[in-house]
């Protein structure tokens, strides 16, 4: 296989966990509240691209989840708290 398909099958993916992302949050806001709930697919280190990209559309707060997948153990993951250290706003973890 080469590195296009591979690509091609993770930006699949991708796209498909933040439909269902998307369609989760949607639902548990559906009065609105005035909230709008966008997403965004971005490549690179997960915690630097989410701090890059929040700042660069003036984003007001980040939010992520506690741990990713492949974090077991840990009450919150590396992930978490790479993007809460490398932030320049306001990171919330949700549990």
């Amino acid at each position: 296989m080469d590195g296009s398909a591979e690509s091609s099958g993770a930006i699949e993916r991708g796209e498909r966990i933040l439909r269902q992302a998307r369609e989760s949050a949607t639902d548990a806001v559906e009065d609105g509240d005035g909230l709008s709930i966008e997403t965004e697919l971005l490549a690179g280190r997960p915690a630097h691209s989410i701090a890059v990209h929040a700042e660069s559309v003036g984003a007001d707060a980040i939010y992520v989840g506690h741990r990713g997948p492949s974090e077991k153990r840990e009450r919150v993951g590396g992930g978490a708290r790479s993007v809460v250290d490398r932030a320049g706003l306001p990171v919330t973890v949700l549990y």
